[in-house]
């Protein structure tokens, strides 16, 4: 019988938190294949690029029904193209959603505003609102995780509802002075980029690969 679910399973993915000897966490995606473990050690930042990667894929399938249905006269090639930026603004919506929901079920984060930081944390939340004020980044959420890495991540669409992910040890008050040079680049990052023109330049590829089936079935 055992063996029997064995085979059923095959290869599957299972979801670890290792500890650290500094009691922190590390969160890993396990894959079991024929008795082996193959750890995939995901991070938010490995979440986002798995987010492009795929919407981009999904973005890529669309064009062959696009192509087909525009040999078949169902849609013109402007539809076409309507549809596809159409489709790269919704990923892009959803963007931020998305890693909310990677950061609270994924990575267990607690997120918090500058003001909880303040009850237990004045002097950083002080320093968060100047750097904020200075940058221009309204309302400021921190999204805490247990983990072994010291990766600072921010996302969030066009400056609404900012998040920067950090882990837990990183507030203790020993390591503010460290930190805070981190935090202050990250914030910059975050002010200076669009994450909307990394859809726009999908939207882009897309429809060259839209143009270059479109060719090749008009010279079959």
């Amino acid at each position: 019988m055992e063996q029997a679910e064995q085979r059923q399973l095959g290869k599957e993915p299972v979801d670890n938190t290792t500890a650290s000897p500094d009691g922190s966490k590390d969160h890993v995606i396990a894959v079991k294949d024929k008795g082996y473990v193959y750890p995939l050690r995901l991070s938010p930042s490995k979440v986002l690029k798995l987010y492009y990667l795929v919407t981009f894929l999904v973005g890529c399938v669309l064009q062959l029904f696009l192509v087909h249905w525009i040999c078949t006269k169902e849609i013109g090639f402007r539809a076409g193209a309507i549809i596809t930026l159409s489709l790269n603004v919704l990923f892009t919506l959803l963007l931020p959603l998305v890693l909310d929901w990677a950061e609270s079920h994924y990575f267990k984060a607690r997120f918090l505003g500058l003001e909880e930081i303040a009850k237990t944390n004045p002097d950083l939340a002080a320093s968060l609102e100047d750097q904020c004020k200075r940058l221009d980044i309204p309302k400021l959420r921190l999204a805490i995780v247990e983990t072994a890495s010291d990766e600072l991540f921010s996302y969030g669409l066009w400056r609404i509802n900012p998040r920067l992910v950090l882990s837990q040890s990183m507030l203790a008050k020993e390591n503010q002075i460290r930190m805070l040079p981190s935090v202050e680049a990250e914030l910059a990052r975050f002010a200076s980029q669009d994450r909307t023109l990394v859809f726009l330049m999908f939207t882009v590829a897309q429809e060259i690969f839209q143009l270059i089936l479109l060719t090749s079935h008009l010279i079959h």
